[in-house]
Order: structure tokens, then C-alpha cells, then sequence
């Protein structure tokens, strides 16, 4: 027995030895200057949860950026459902529909004085990563965004027990901050490796006087609000050494007539174009 834990100790010795070992490397670009024009992610996975819950659905769809560097730029998410909760009871519901097209203006643009570490995986063996944290350079934008909004849903009709669809129609508008970074490095033993991407968070005002649903919706106020955060792949293969990117999207918020809302979702950035 002795002698077994001995032989776990020193096994446990040897991993940590090997974990802590020092990888030299050198950092080949820090430059987070120049995400791409384009930017298209996919959602593979989008979940939005709200008030009638057979109303909410699984959905497919696209969202992205075009940016002219240094004005501003271009807004698009368009996304439909594959999985309506409601079609569960009515097999002849009709699918969710979200679409906006919008804009956003930059206000402030820098390269922030202090280096955040970026984490870059070197090598997996087994169930064990190894991983470094150089510091890199971040770049942050404040931009001024606004568009309009068209989402289809679909209510209960009291009288048929069939679901109708609807559309509300309207516009949002608010801020939103969004950093870039982008590290290359060459590790001894290793070799190139690089970490890189975009994130954001925004809080808008939203406004719908256009409500399809009439009456048959509990809640009659226009006005509503979101919050969200947003990851992405944002530099082109040129720049980062990297093709696709992951990609995510979370919000919540008061939808005007529908009430509190969660969306998730999952997905990957499909196009990371410089022109």
C-alpha cells in the first residue's frame, strides 16, 4: 500500500513538473487594428424563451457587421425557427421570423494603454491542455446604433385553439461598445499559434407601435428594452492565421407586448472579409 501511494506521488509530482514547465516564445503580431469589413456568423443553435412559452422556438439564422473603419458601419440579423414550441398543439403554426436591418456611428475609438492576457492552447495530450497567456493589445470603439425591427410571432386564438401568426413592426436604438484583439505567436516546440476575436455589449431602447396581435396579447406597452453580449470571430485569415471563428449571443430584456425575454445562441463566423 506503501508503496502504491509513493508511486501516485511521485506520478503526481512528475504531471505538475511537466505542467509547470516554462515554453519560450516569441510574439510574432499584436495588432488589433485591422478586424475584417465583413463579418458573418452563423447561428447553429439560437434559443428564445418568452411569454407564452409556446410561442418560443429553436432557430437558424445569420447576424453580422459591415464596418467602414473609423465611421461606422452596417447592422443585419435576419433568423427563423425550426422548432416552434406551439406546433407541438398546432402542427400548422408558422414559424418565428426575426429580421432587423440597422446601422451604428462610431463616437470613440482607441487602443486601451493596458494589455489584457489572451489565452492560446500549444497542445493537448489526454485529457490535459496546455495552454499559455501572453498579454495582448486591446482595441475598444463606443458606437451610437439604431435600425429597424420586424419579428414574427405567433398567439393562441381563444376561439379556434389555432395559432395565429403576427407581425410587430418598429425600431431600436442605443449604444454599444466593442473591443478587438489580435496575438500571433511562435513557441518553441510548438510553432505558430494564435489567439483573436471581437466581443460586445449593447443596451437598446426598443419601440413597436405596430402590434399585429391586438388584444390578443397581455401586454399593450410599445416600449420595451434589451441588454446583450456578443463574441465572434472578427480578423480575416491574413491577419489572424485562423479561418472560422466561435461565435455566441446572449440578451435579455422587456419586449414590448410580449414581456421578459432570454435568447442564447450558439454558432460559428462563417466570413471574416477585408476589402
Amino acid at each position: 500500500m506503501k508503496r502504491l501511494l509513493l508511486m501516485a506521488g511521485m506520478i503526481f509530482t512528475m504531471l505538475s513538473i511537466l505542467q509547470a514547465q516554462t515554453v519560450n516564445y516569441t510574439i510574432t503580431k499584436d495588432d488589433p487594428s485591422k478586424p475584417g469589413d465583413l463579418i458573418v456568423n452563423l447561428d447553429l443553435l439560437q434559443m428564445d424563451f418568452f411569454a407564452p412559452f409556446a410561442s418560443s422556438s429553436l432557430n437558424l439564422g445569420i447576424w453580422g457587421y459591415y464596418e467602414f473603419a473609423g465611421i461606422g458601419g452596417l447592422d443585419y440579423t435576419f433568423r427563423r425557427s425550426y422548432l416552434l414550441f406551439s406546433q407541438f398543439e398546432d402542427r400548422n403554426a408558422k414559424p418565428n421570423v426575426d429580421l432587423e436591418i440597422g446601422g451604428h456611428y462610431q463616437l470613440l475609438g482607441k487602443t486601451l494603454g493596458k494589455k489584457k492576457k489572451a489565452r492560446i492552447s500549444l497542445k493537448q495530450q489526454g485529457d490535459i491542455t496546455y495552454y499559455i497567456t501572453p498579454e495582448a493589445t486591446r482595441y475598444r470603439k463606443l458606437d451610437v446604433r439604431g435600425g429597424a425591427i420586424v419579428k414574427r410571432n405567433v398567439v393562441e386564438n381563444p376561439l379556434t385553439d389555432a395559432y395565429i401568426p403576427y407581425n410587430n413592426k418598429g425600431i431600436y436604438a442605443g449604444l454599444s461598445s466593442t473591443g478587438y484583439f489580435n496575438i500571433l505567436i511562435h513557441a518553441e516546440g510548438f510553432g505558430n499559434r494564435s489567439n483573436s476575436g471581437g466581443s460586445q455589449v449593447f443596451l437598446d431602447l426598443l419601440l413597436m407601435p405596430a402590434n399585429g396581435a391586438g388584444a390578443l396579447l397581455n401586454n399593450n406597452l410599445p416600449i420595451g428594452w434589451r441588454g446583450g453580449w456578443r463574441v465572434f470571430g472578427a480578423f480575416p485569415k491574413s491577419e489572424s492565421g485562423k479561418g472560422s471563428g466561435f461565435a455566441a449571443d446572449i440578451q435579455l430584456g422587456m419586449r414590448p407586448y410580449t414581456g421578459f425575454y432570454i435568447l442564447t445562441s450558439v454558432g460559428f463566423t462563417i466570413a471574416k472579409k477585408s476589402f
